[in-house]
């Protein structure tokens, strides 16, 4: 696909070409046209010379041949690739160069043919001659003579030949040098489009306060970044009100659902309560946790987005807090005979929020724990490698789809696969967003019945 500046440059390469190969054409035309004219001209010029030098009232025709070849020596001077002959209506009185001779059969069939023009073409295969025929009356004689100026072509097409060069030069180059203006004219035109496009690449859901430049040449492309920032602003303004609405509704949501969860608690403890009344209360607080973490969970990614999430920066041995996560879970892993084998190279210390991060590696061992198979094998391998602390989750699972993996940490996405067991597609999210605030990333690759690998990296303390 074209770019518009490559569009835009090859339009202007073949209109331009177009026009300057018709002024080309018309210019050789008019100087082929021009110079014909004036080697017509001069043969025009060299007849009169040699009517008006030549007293064709003699009547000897010794003395016709004697002033011919007077006026001869000198027309040739004058008119170097001229000659003439002249010519009765029956022969050939006089041949003003030897060089004619061979010409005048030639010239007789054509003065022969009845063509009233004064002007003829004679092409003899490897030369051209220009030739003017005009009457002269003999008075000595009584009768008219024909005389003939014959001028050689030579010079003429030579002349042609080298206006074809230098047109065959000058077009092209001409043509390249405007193409070459014409592109960057319009890359200069058009790089505040690119500054646009650029720009708005480079604005997410955590940076809309930024804008596209404007400019200063109020012309459409600034109207057109002007139209863009507005649009940015009514998302921003759009996602600032979704934000406060999931903060307000998360933290408004904790307060409720904490008493709620502490009158469960109470009435668990009762001593009269019948086998179903207790397992109905069970139920309960369980579905009132789970809400109580969704509502968490959402105020963790509300504040992060609008950069008020606080976190402390402290050291922390990542291994003896890894350690203790894994001996949290390993009763659930216990429940389903699922292997966890941990891998620590040597203590590893970074800078993190301990519950945070706490909280990030519970999610994905639980995660691992969730999908993995009954009697299946979680590895858990944590190291230094390459300036940074990488840690690794590896899952005998069922694995992730291809076409779910990019969507894998947005909220609430869920594939059709996960949707029977229980959660709320907040997990990684969550993860993510704690990580990336620590200044690491998280990655997961997966191959389908083969199993998902979870790939953290922090920055070293």
């Amino acid at each position: 696909m074209f770019t518009i500046t490559t569009r835009l440059t090859l339009g202007n390469l073949i209109s331009f070409g177009l026009v300057m190969s018709i002024i080309a054409t018309l210019t050789y035309l008019i100087f082929a046209a021009n110079e014909r004219a004036t080697l017509d001209q001069g043969l025009r010029d060299y007849a009169g010379l040699l009517i008006d030098e030549v007293d064709t009232r003699t009547a000897n025709v010794s003395d016709l041949f004697d002033k011919l070849e007077e006026v001869t020596g000198q027309a040739n001077l004058r008119f170097r690739s001229m000659r003439f002959v002249l010519l009765t209506n029956d022969s050939l009185i006089f041949e003003g160069d030897s060089q004619m001779e061979p010409l005048a059969d030639t010239l007789e069939s054509v003065l022969k043919t009845g063509d009233p023009s004064r002007f003829h073409t004679l092409d003899l295969g490897n030369a051209e001659y220009r030739v003017y025929s005009q009457e002269v009356w003999w008075h000595g004689n009584k009768e008219e003579l024909q005389l003939v100026v014959i001028g050689s072509m030579a010079r003429l097409q030579d002349s042609l030949v080298n206006f074809r060069r230098f047109l065959m030069i000058i077009v092209p180059s001409a043509v390249l040098l405007a193409s070459i203006g014409g592109w960057l004219t319009a890359r200069r035109a058009l790089r505040p489009v690119s500054v646009l496009r650029e720009t708005a690449a480079a604005i997410t859901t955590s940076n809309l306060h930024e804008r596209v430049p404007i400019g200063t040449s109020n012309d459409e492309l600034s109207d057109l970044a002007t139209t863009f920032n507005e649009m940015i602003a009514r998302i921003e303004e759009t996602f600032n009100a979704q934000r406060r609405f999931v903060a307000d509704a998360s933290h408004d949501l904790r307060t409720p659902l904490m008493v709620i969860q502490t009158k469960l608690e109470r009435l668990l403890r009762l001593a009269d309560l019948t086998g179903p009344v207790r397992d109905d209360l069970r139920h309960c607080r369980s579905e009132v946790e789970h809400l109580a973490r969704i509502a968490s969970d959402l105020l963790v990614l509300a504040r992060a987005e609008s950069h008020q999430l606080q976190l402390a920066h402290d050291r922390n041995r990542l291994d003896e807090l890894l350690m203790e996560c894994v001996e949290k879970m390993s009763s659930i892993a216990h429940d389903r005979q699922i292997g966890l084998r941990m891998d620590i190279d040597d203590p590893v210390v970074v800078l993190c929020d301990r519950p945070m991060l706490q909280r990030v590696l519970m999610n994905i061992l639980d995660n691992a724990i969730a999908y993995s198979p009954d009697n299946g094998t979680i590895a858990v391998h944590l190291a230094e490698q390459e300036g940074v602390a990488r840690l690794t989750v590896t899952d005998d699972g069922p694995g992730i789809p291809a076409e779910d993996l990019p969507h894998i940490f947005d909220r609430f996405y869920r594939s059709d696969r996960t949707r029977t067991t229980r959660g709320s597609g907040l997990g990684l999210a969550i993860a993510k967003t704690i990580i990336e605030a620590h200044g690491g990333s998280v990655a997961i690759t997966s191959v389908l019945g083969i199993g998902t690998t979870v790939t953290v990296t922090l920055p070293l303390a």
